[in-house]
């Protein structure tokens, strides 16, 4: 089960107070953590703190005017969203091709995208089943650990259910049972990379925020 009631809105008042009570600051401060894993995870030179948080709360801002999804009726199934590349990129330039932030554009863009797409696209209750899908050879390229290494969202889709829906320990078992048995060392050996719980702190977040913010 999930350790805390993320349908509570004193859950969301609790962590709010963490972050100095500003929805902007609290997205600031859980995405830090995935932009520091996503520079490491590639290799990547780091940015400083000062200027990443300023940077993520200007995503948080730029979301915001775009306008976050309402949250799904208890009710409805609704359907997944369908976000471009062009729309993704052209919110995360808003940004990025400022003056003083061009120079971390070609290391931000990727995970920038990533998060617009966490932040923008509507809830629904059937997975993709994206995290299993195979090519045409018989290999699926979320089980990749390199392509992985691109992903702050590991093996799922950024607005998958299952972040909020499973606790760690059932979506655990549901990715190791996808698994192919002559791969599944590397999902043991690097699981972070295909199933970052730090994504799923985020996830709570926004779930929480579309319900209570």
């Amino acid at each position: 089960m999930i350790s805390f009631d993320i349908n509570s809105p004193n859950t969301y008042r609790r962590t709010l107070r963490i972050h100095a009570n500003d929805p902007a600051e609290a997205f600031a401060n859980l995405s830090l953590r995935l932009i520091n894993r996503f520079l490491q995870n590639t290799a990547q030179e780091s940015i400083p703190e000062r200027e990443t948080r300023a940077m993520l709360r200007e995503v948080w801002a730029v979301a915001a005017q775009e306008g976050f999804p309402e949250p799904l009726p208890s009710k409805e199934s609704g359907e997944p969203g369908e976000m471009s590349t062009e729309d993704r990129r052209a919110w995360a330039d808003k940004i990025l091709a400022k003056e003083e932030w061009q120079a971390y554009r070609e290391r931000l863009l990727p995970p920038f995208q990533q998060l617009f797409a966490a932040l923008l696209l509507p809830e629904f209750k059937k997975c993709r089943l994206s995290y299993k899908e195979k090519d045409e050879s018989g290999s699926c390229q979320r089980q990749d650990p390199e392509h992985n290494r691109n992903r702050i969202c590991g093996s799922h889709c950024a607005d998958c259910p299952y972040w909020v829906e499973l606790s760690p320990e059932q979506n655990e078992k549901l990715l190791r049972k996808s698994w192919p048995p002559e791969n599944l060392s590397d999902f043991i050996d690097q699981q972070d990379l295909f199933l970052p719980e730090d994504f799923r702190v985020l996830r709570h977040f926004l779930y929480m925020n579309r319900r209570f913010g």
